[in-house]
């Protein structure tokens, strides 16, 4: 069976992952700390507040990446899932979703 989740608040994962992925892509060098650092936080609090553009939200958030190969792309996805995702799952949300 293949299943789809959103944890819109919070409940299976502990952190935003948008706003996460910011923050990974100035860790690895993809992205300014100091401009594109802050211009990933006014996003993700115009999330919080409900206001958020949702397509300039998409021209920034894709900007540190979509130049870059496909294959290349592709590997910090999964490099950022192992890193940053996974290690944030807890146990008791594996459960619940395994029940």
């Amino acid at each position: 069976m293949n299943l789809t989740l959103f944890d819109l608040d919070g409940t299976l994962i502990p952190v935003d992952s948008d706003h996460a992925f910011g923050a990974f892509m100035i860790d690895v060098g993809w992205a300014d700390a100091e401009v594109w650092g802050a211009r990933n936080d006014e996003f993700f609090a115009q999330y919080n507040a409900g206001t958020l553009d949702l397509p300039a939200y998409i021209e920034f958030a894709t900007s540190a990446w979509r130049g870059r190969p496909l294959a290349e792309a592709l590997a910090m996805r999964e490099r950022f899932m192992a890193e940053v995702m996974r290690p944030a799952l807890r146990r008791e949300a594996l459960d619940l979703v395994a029940r």
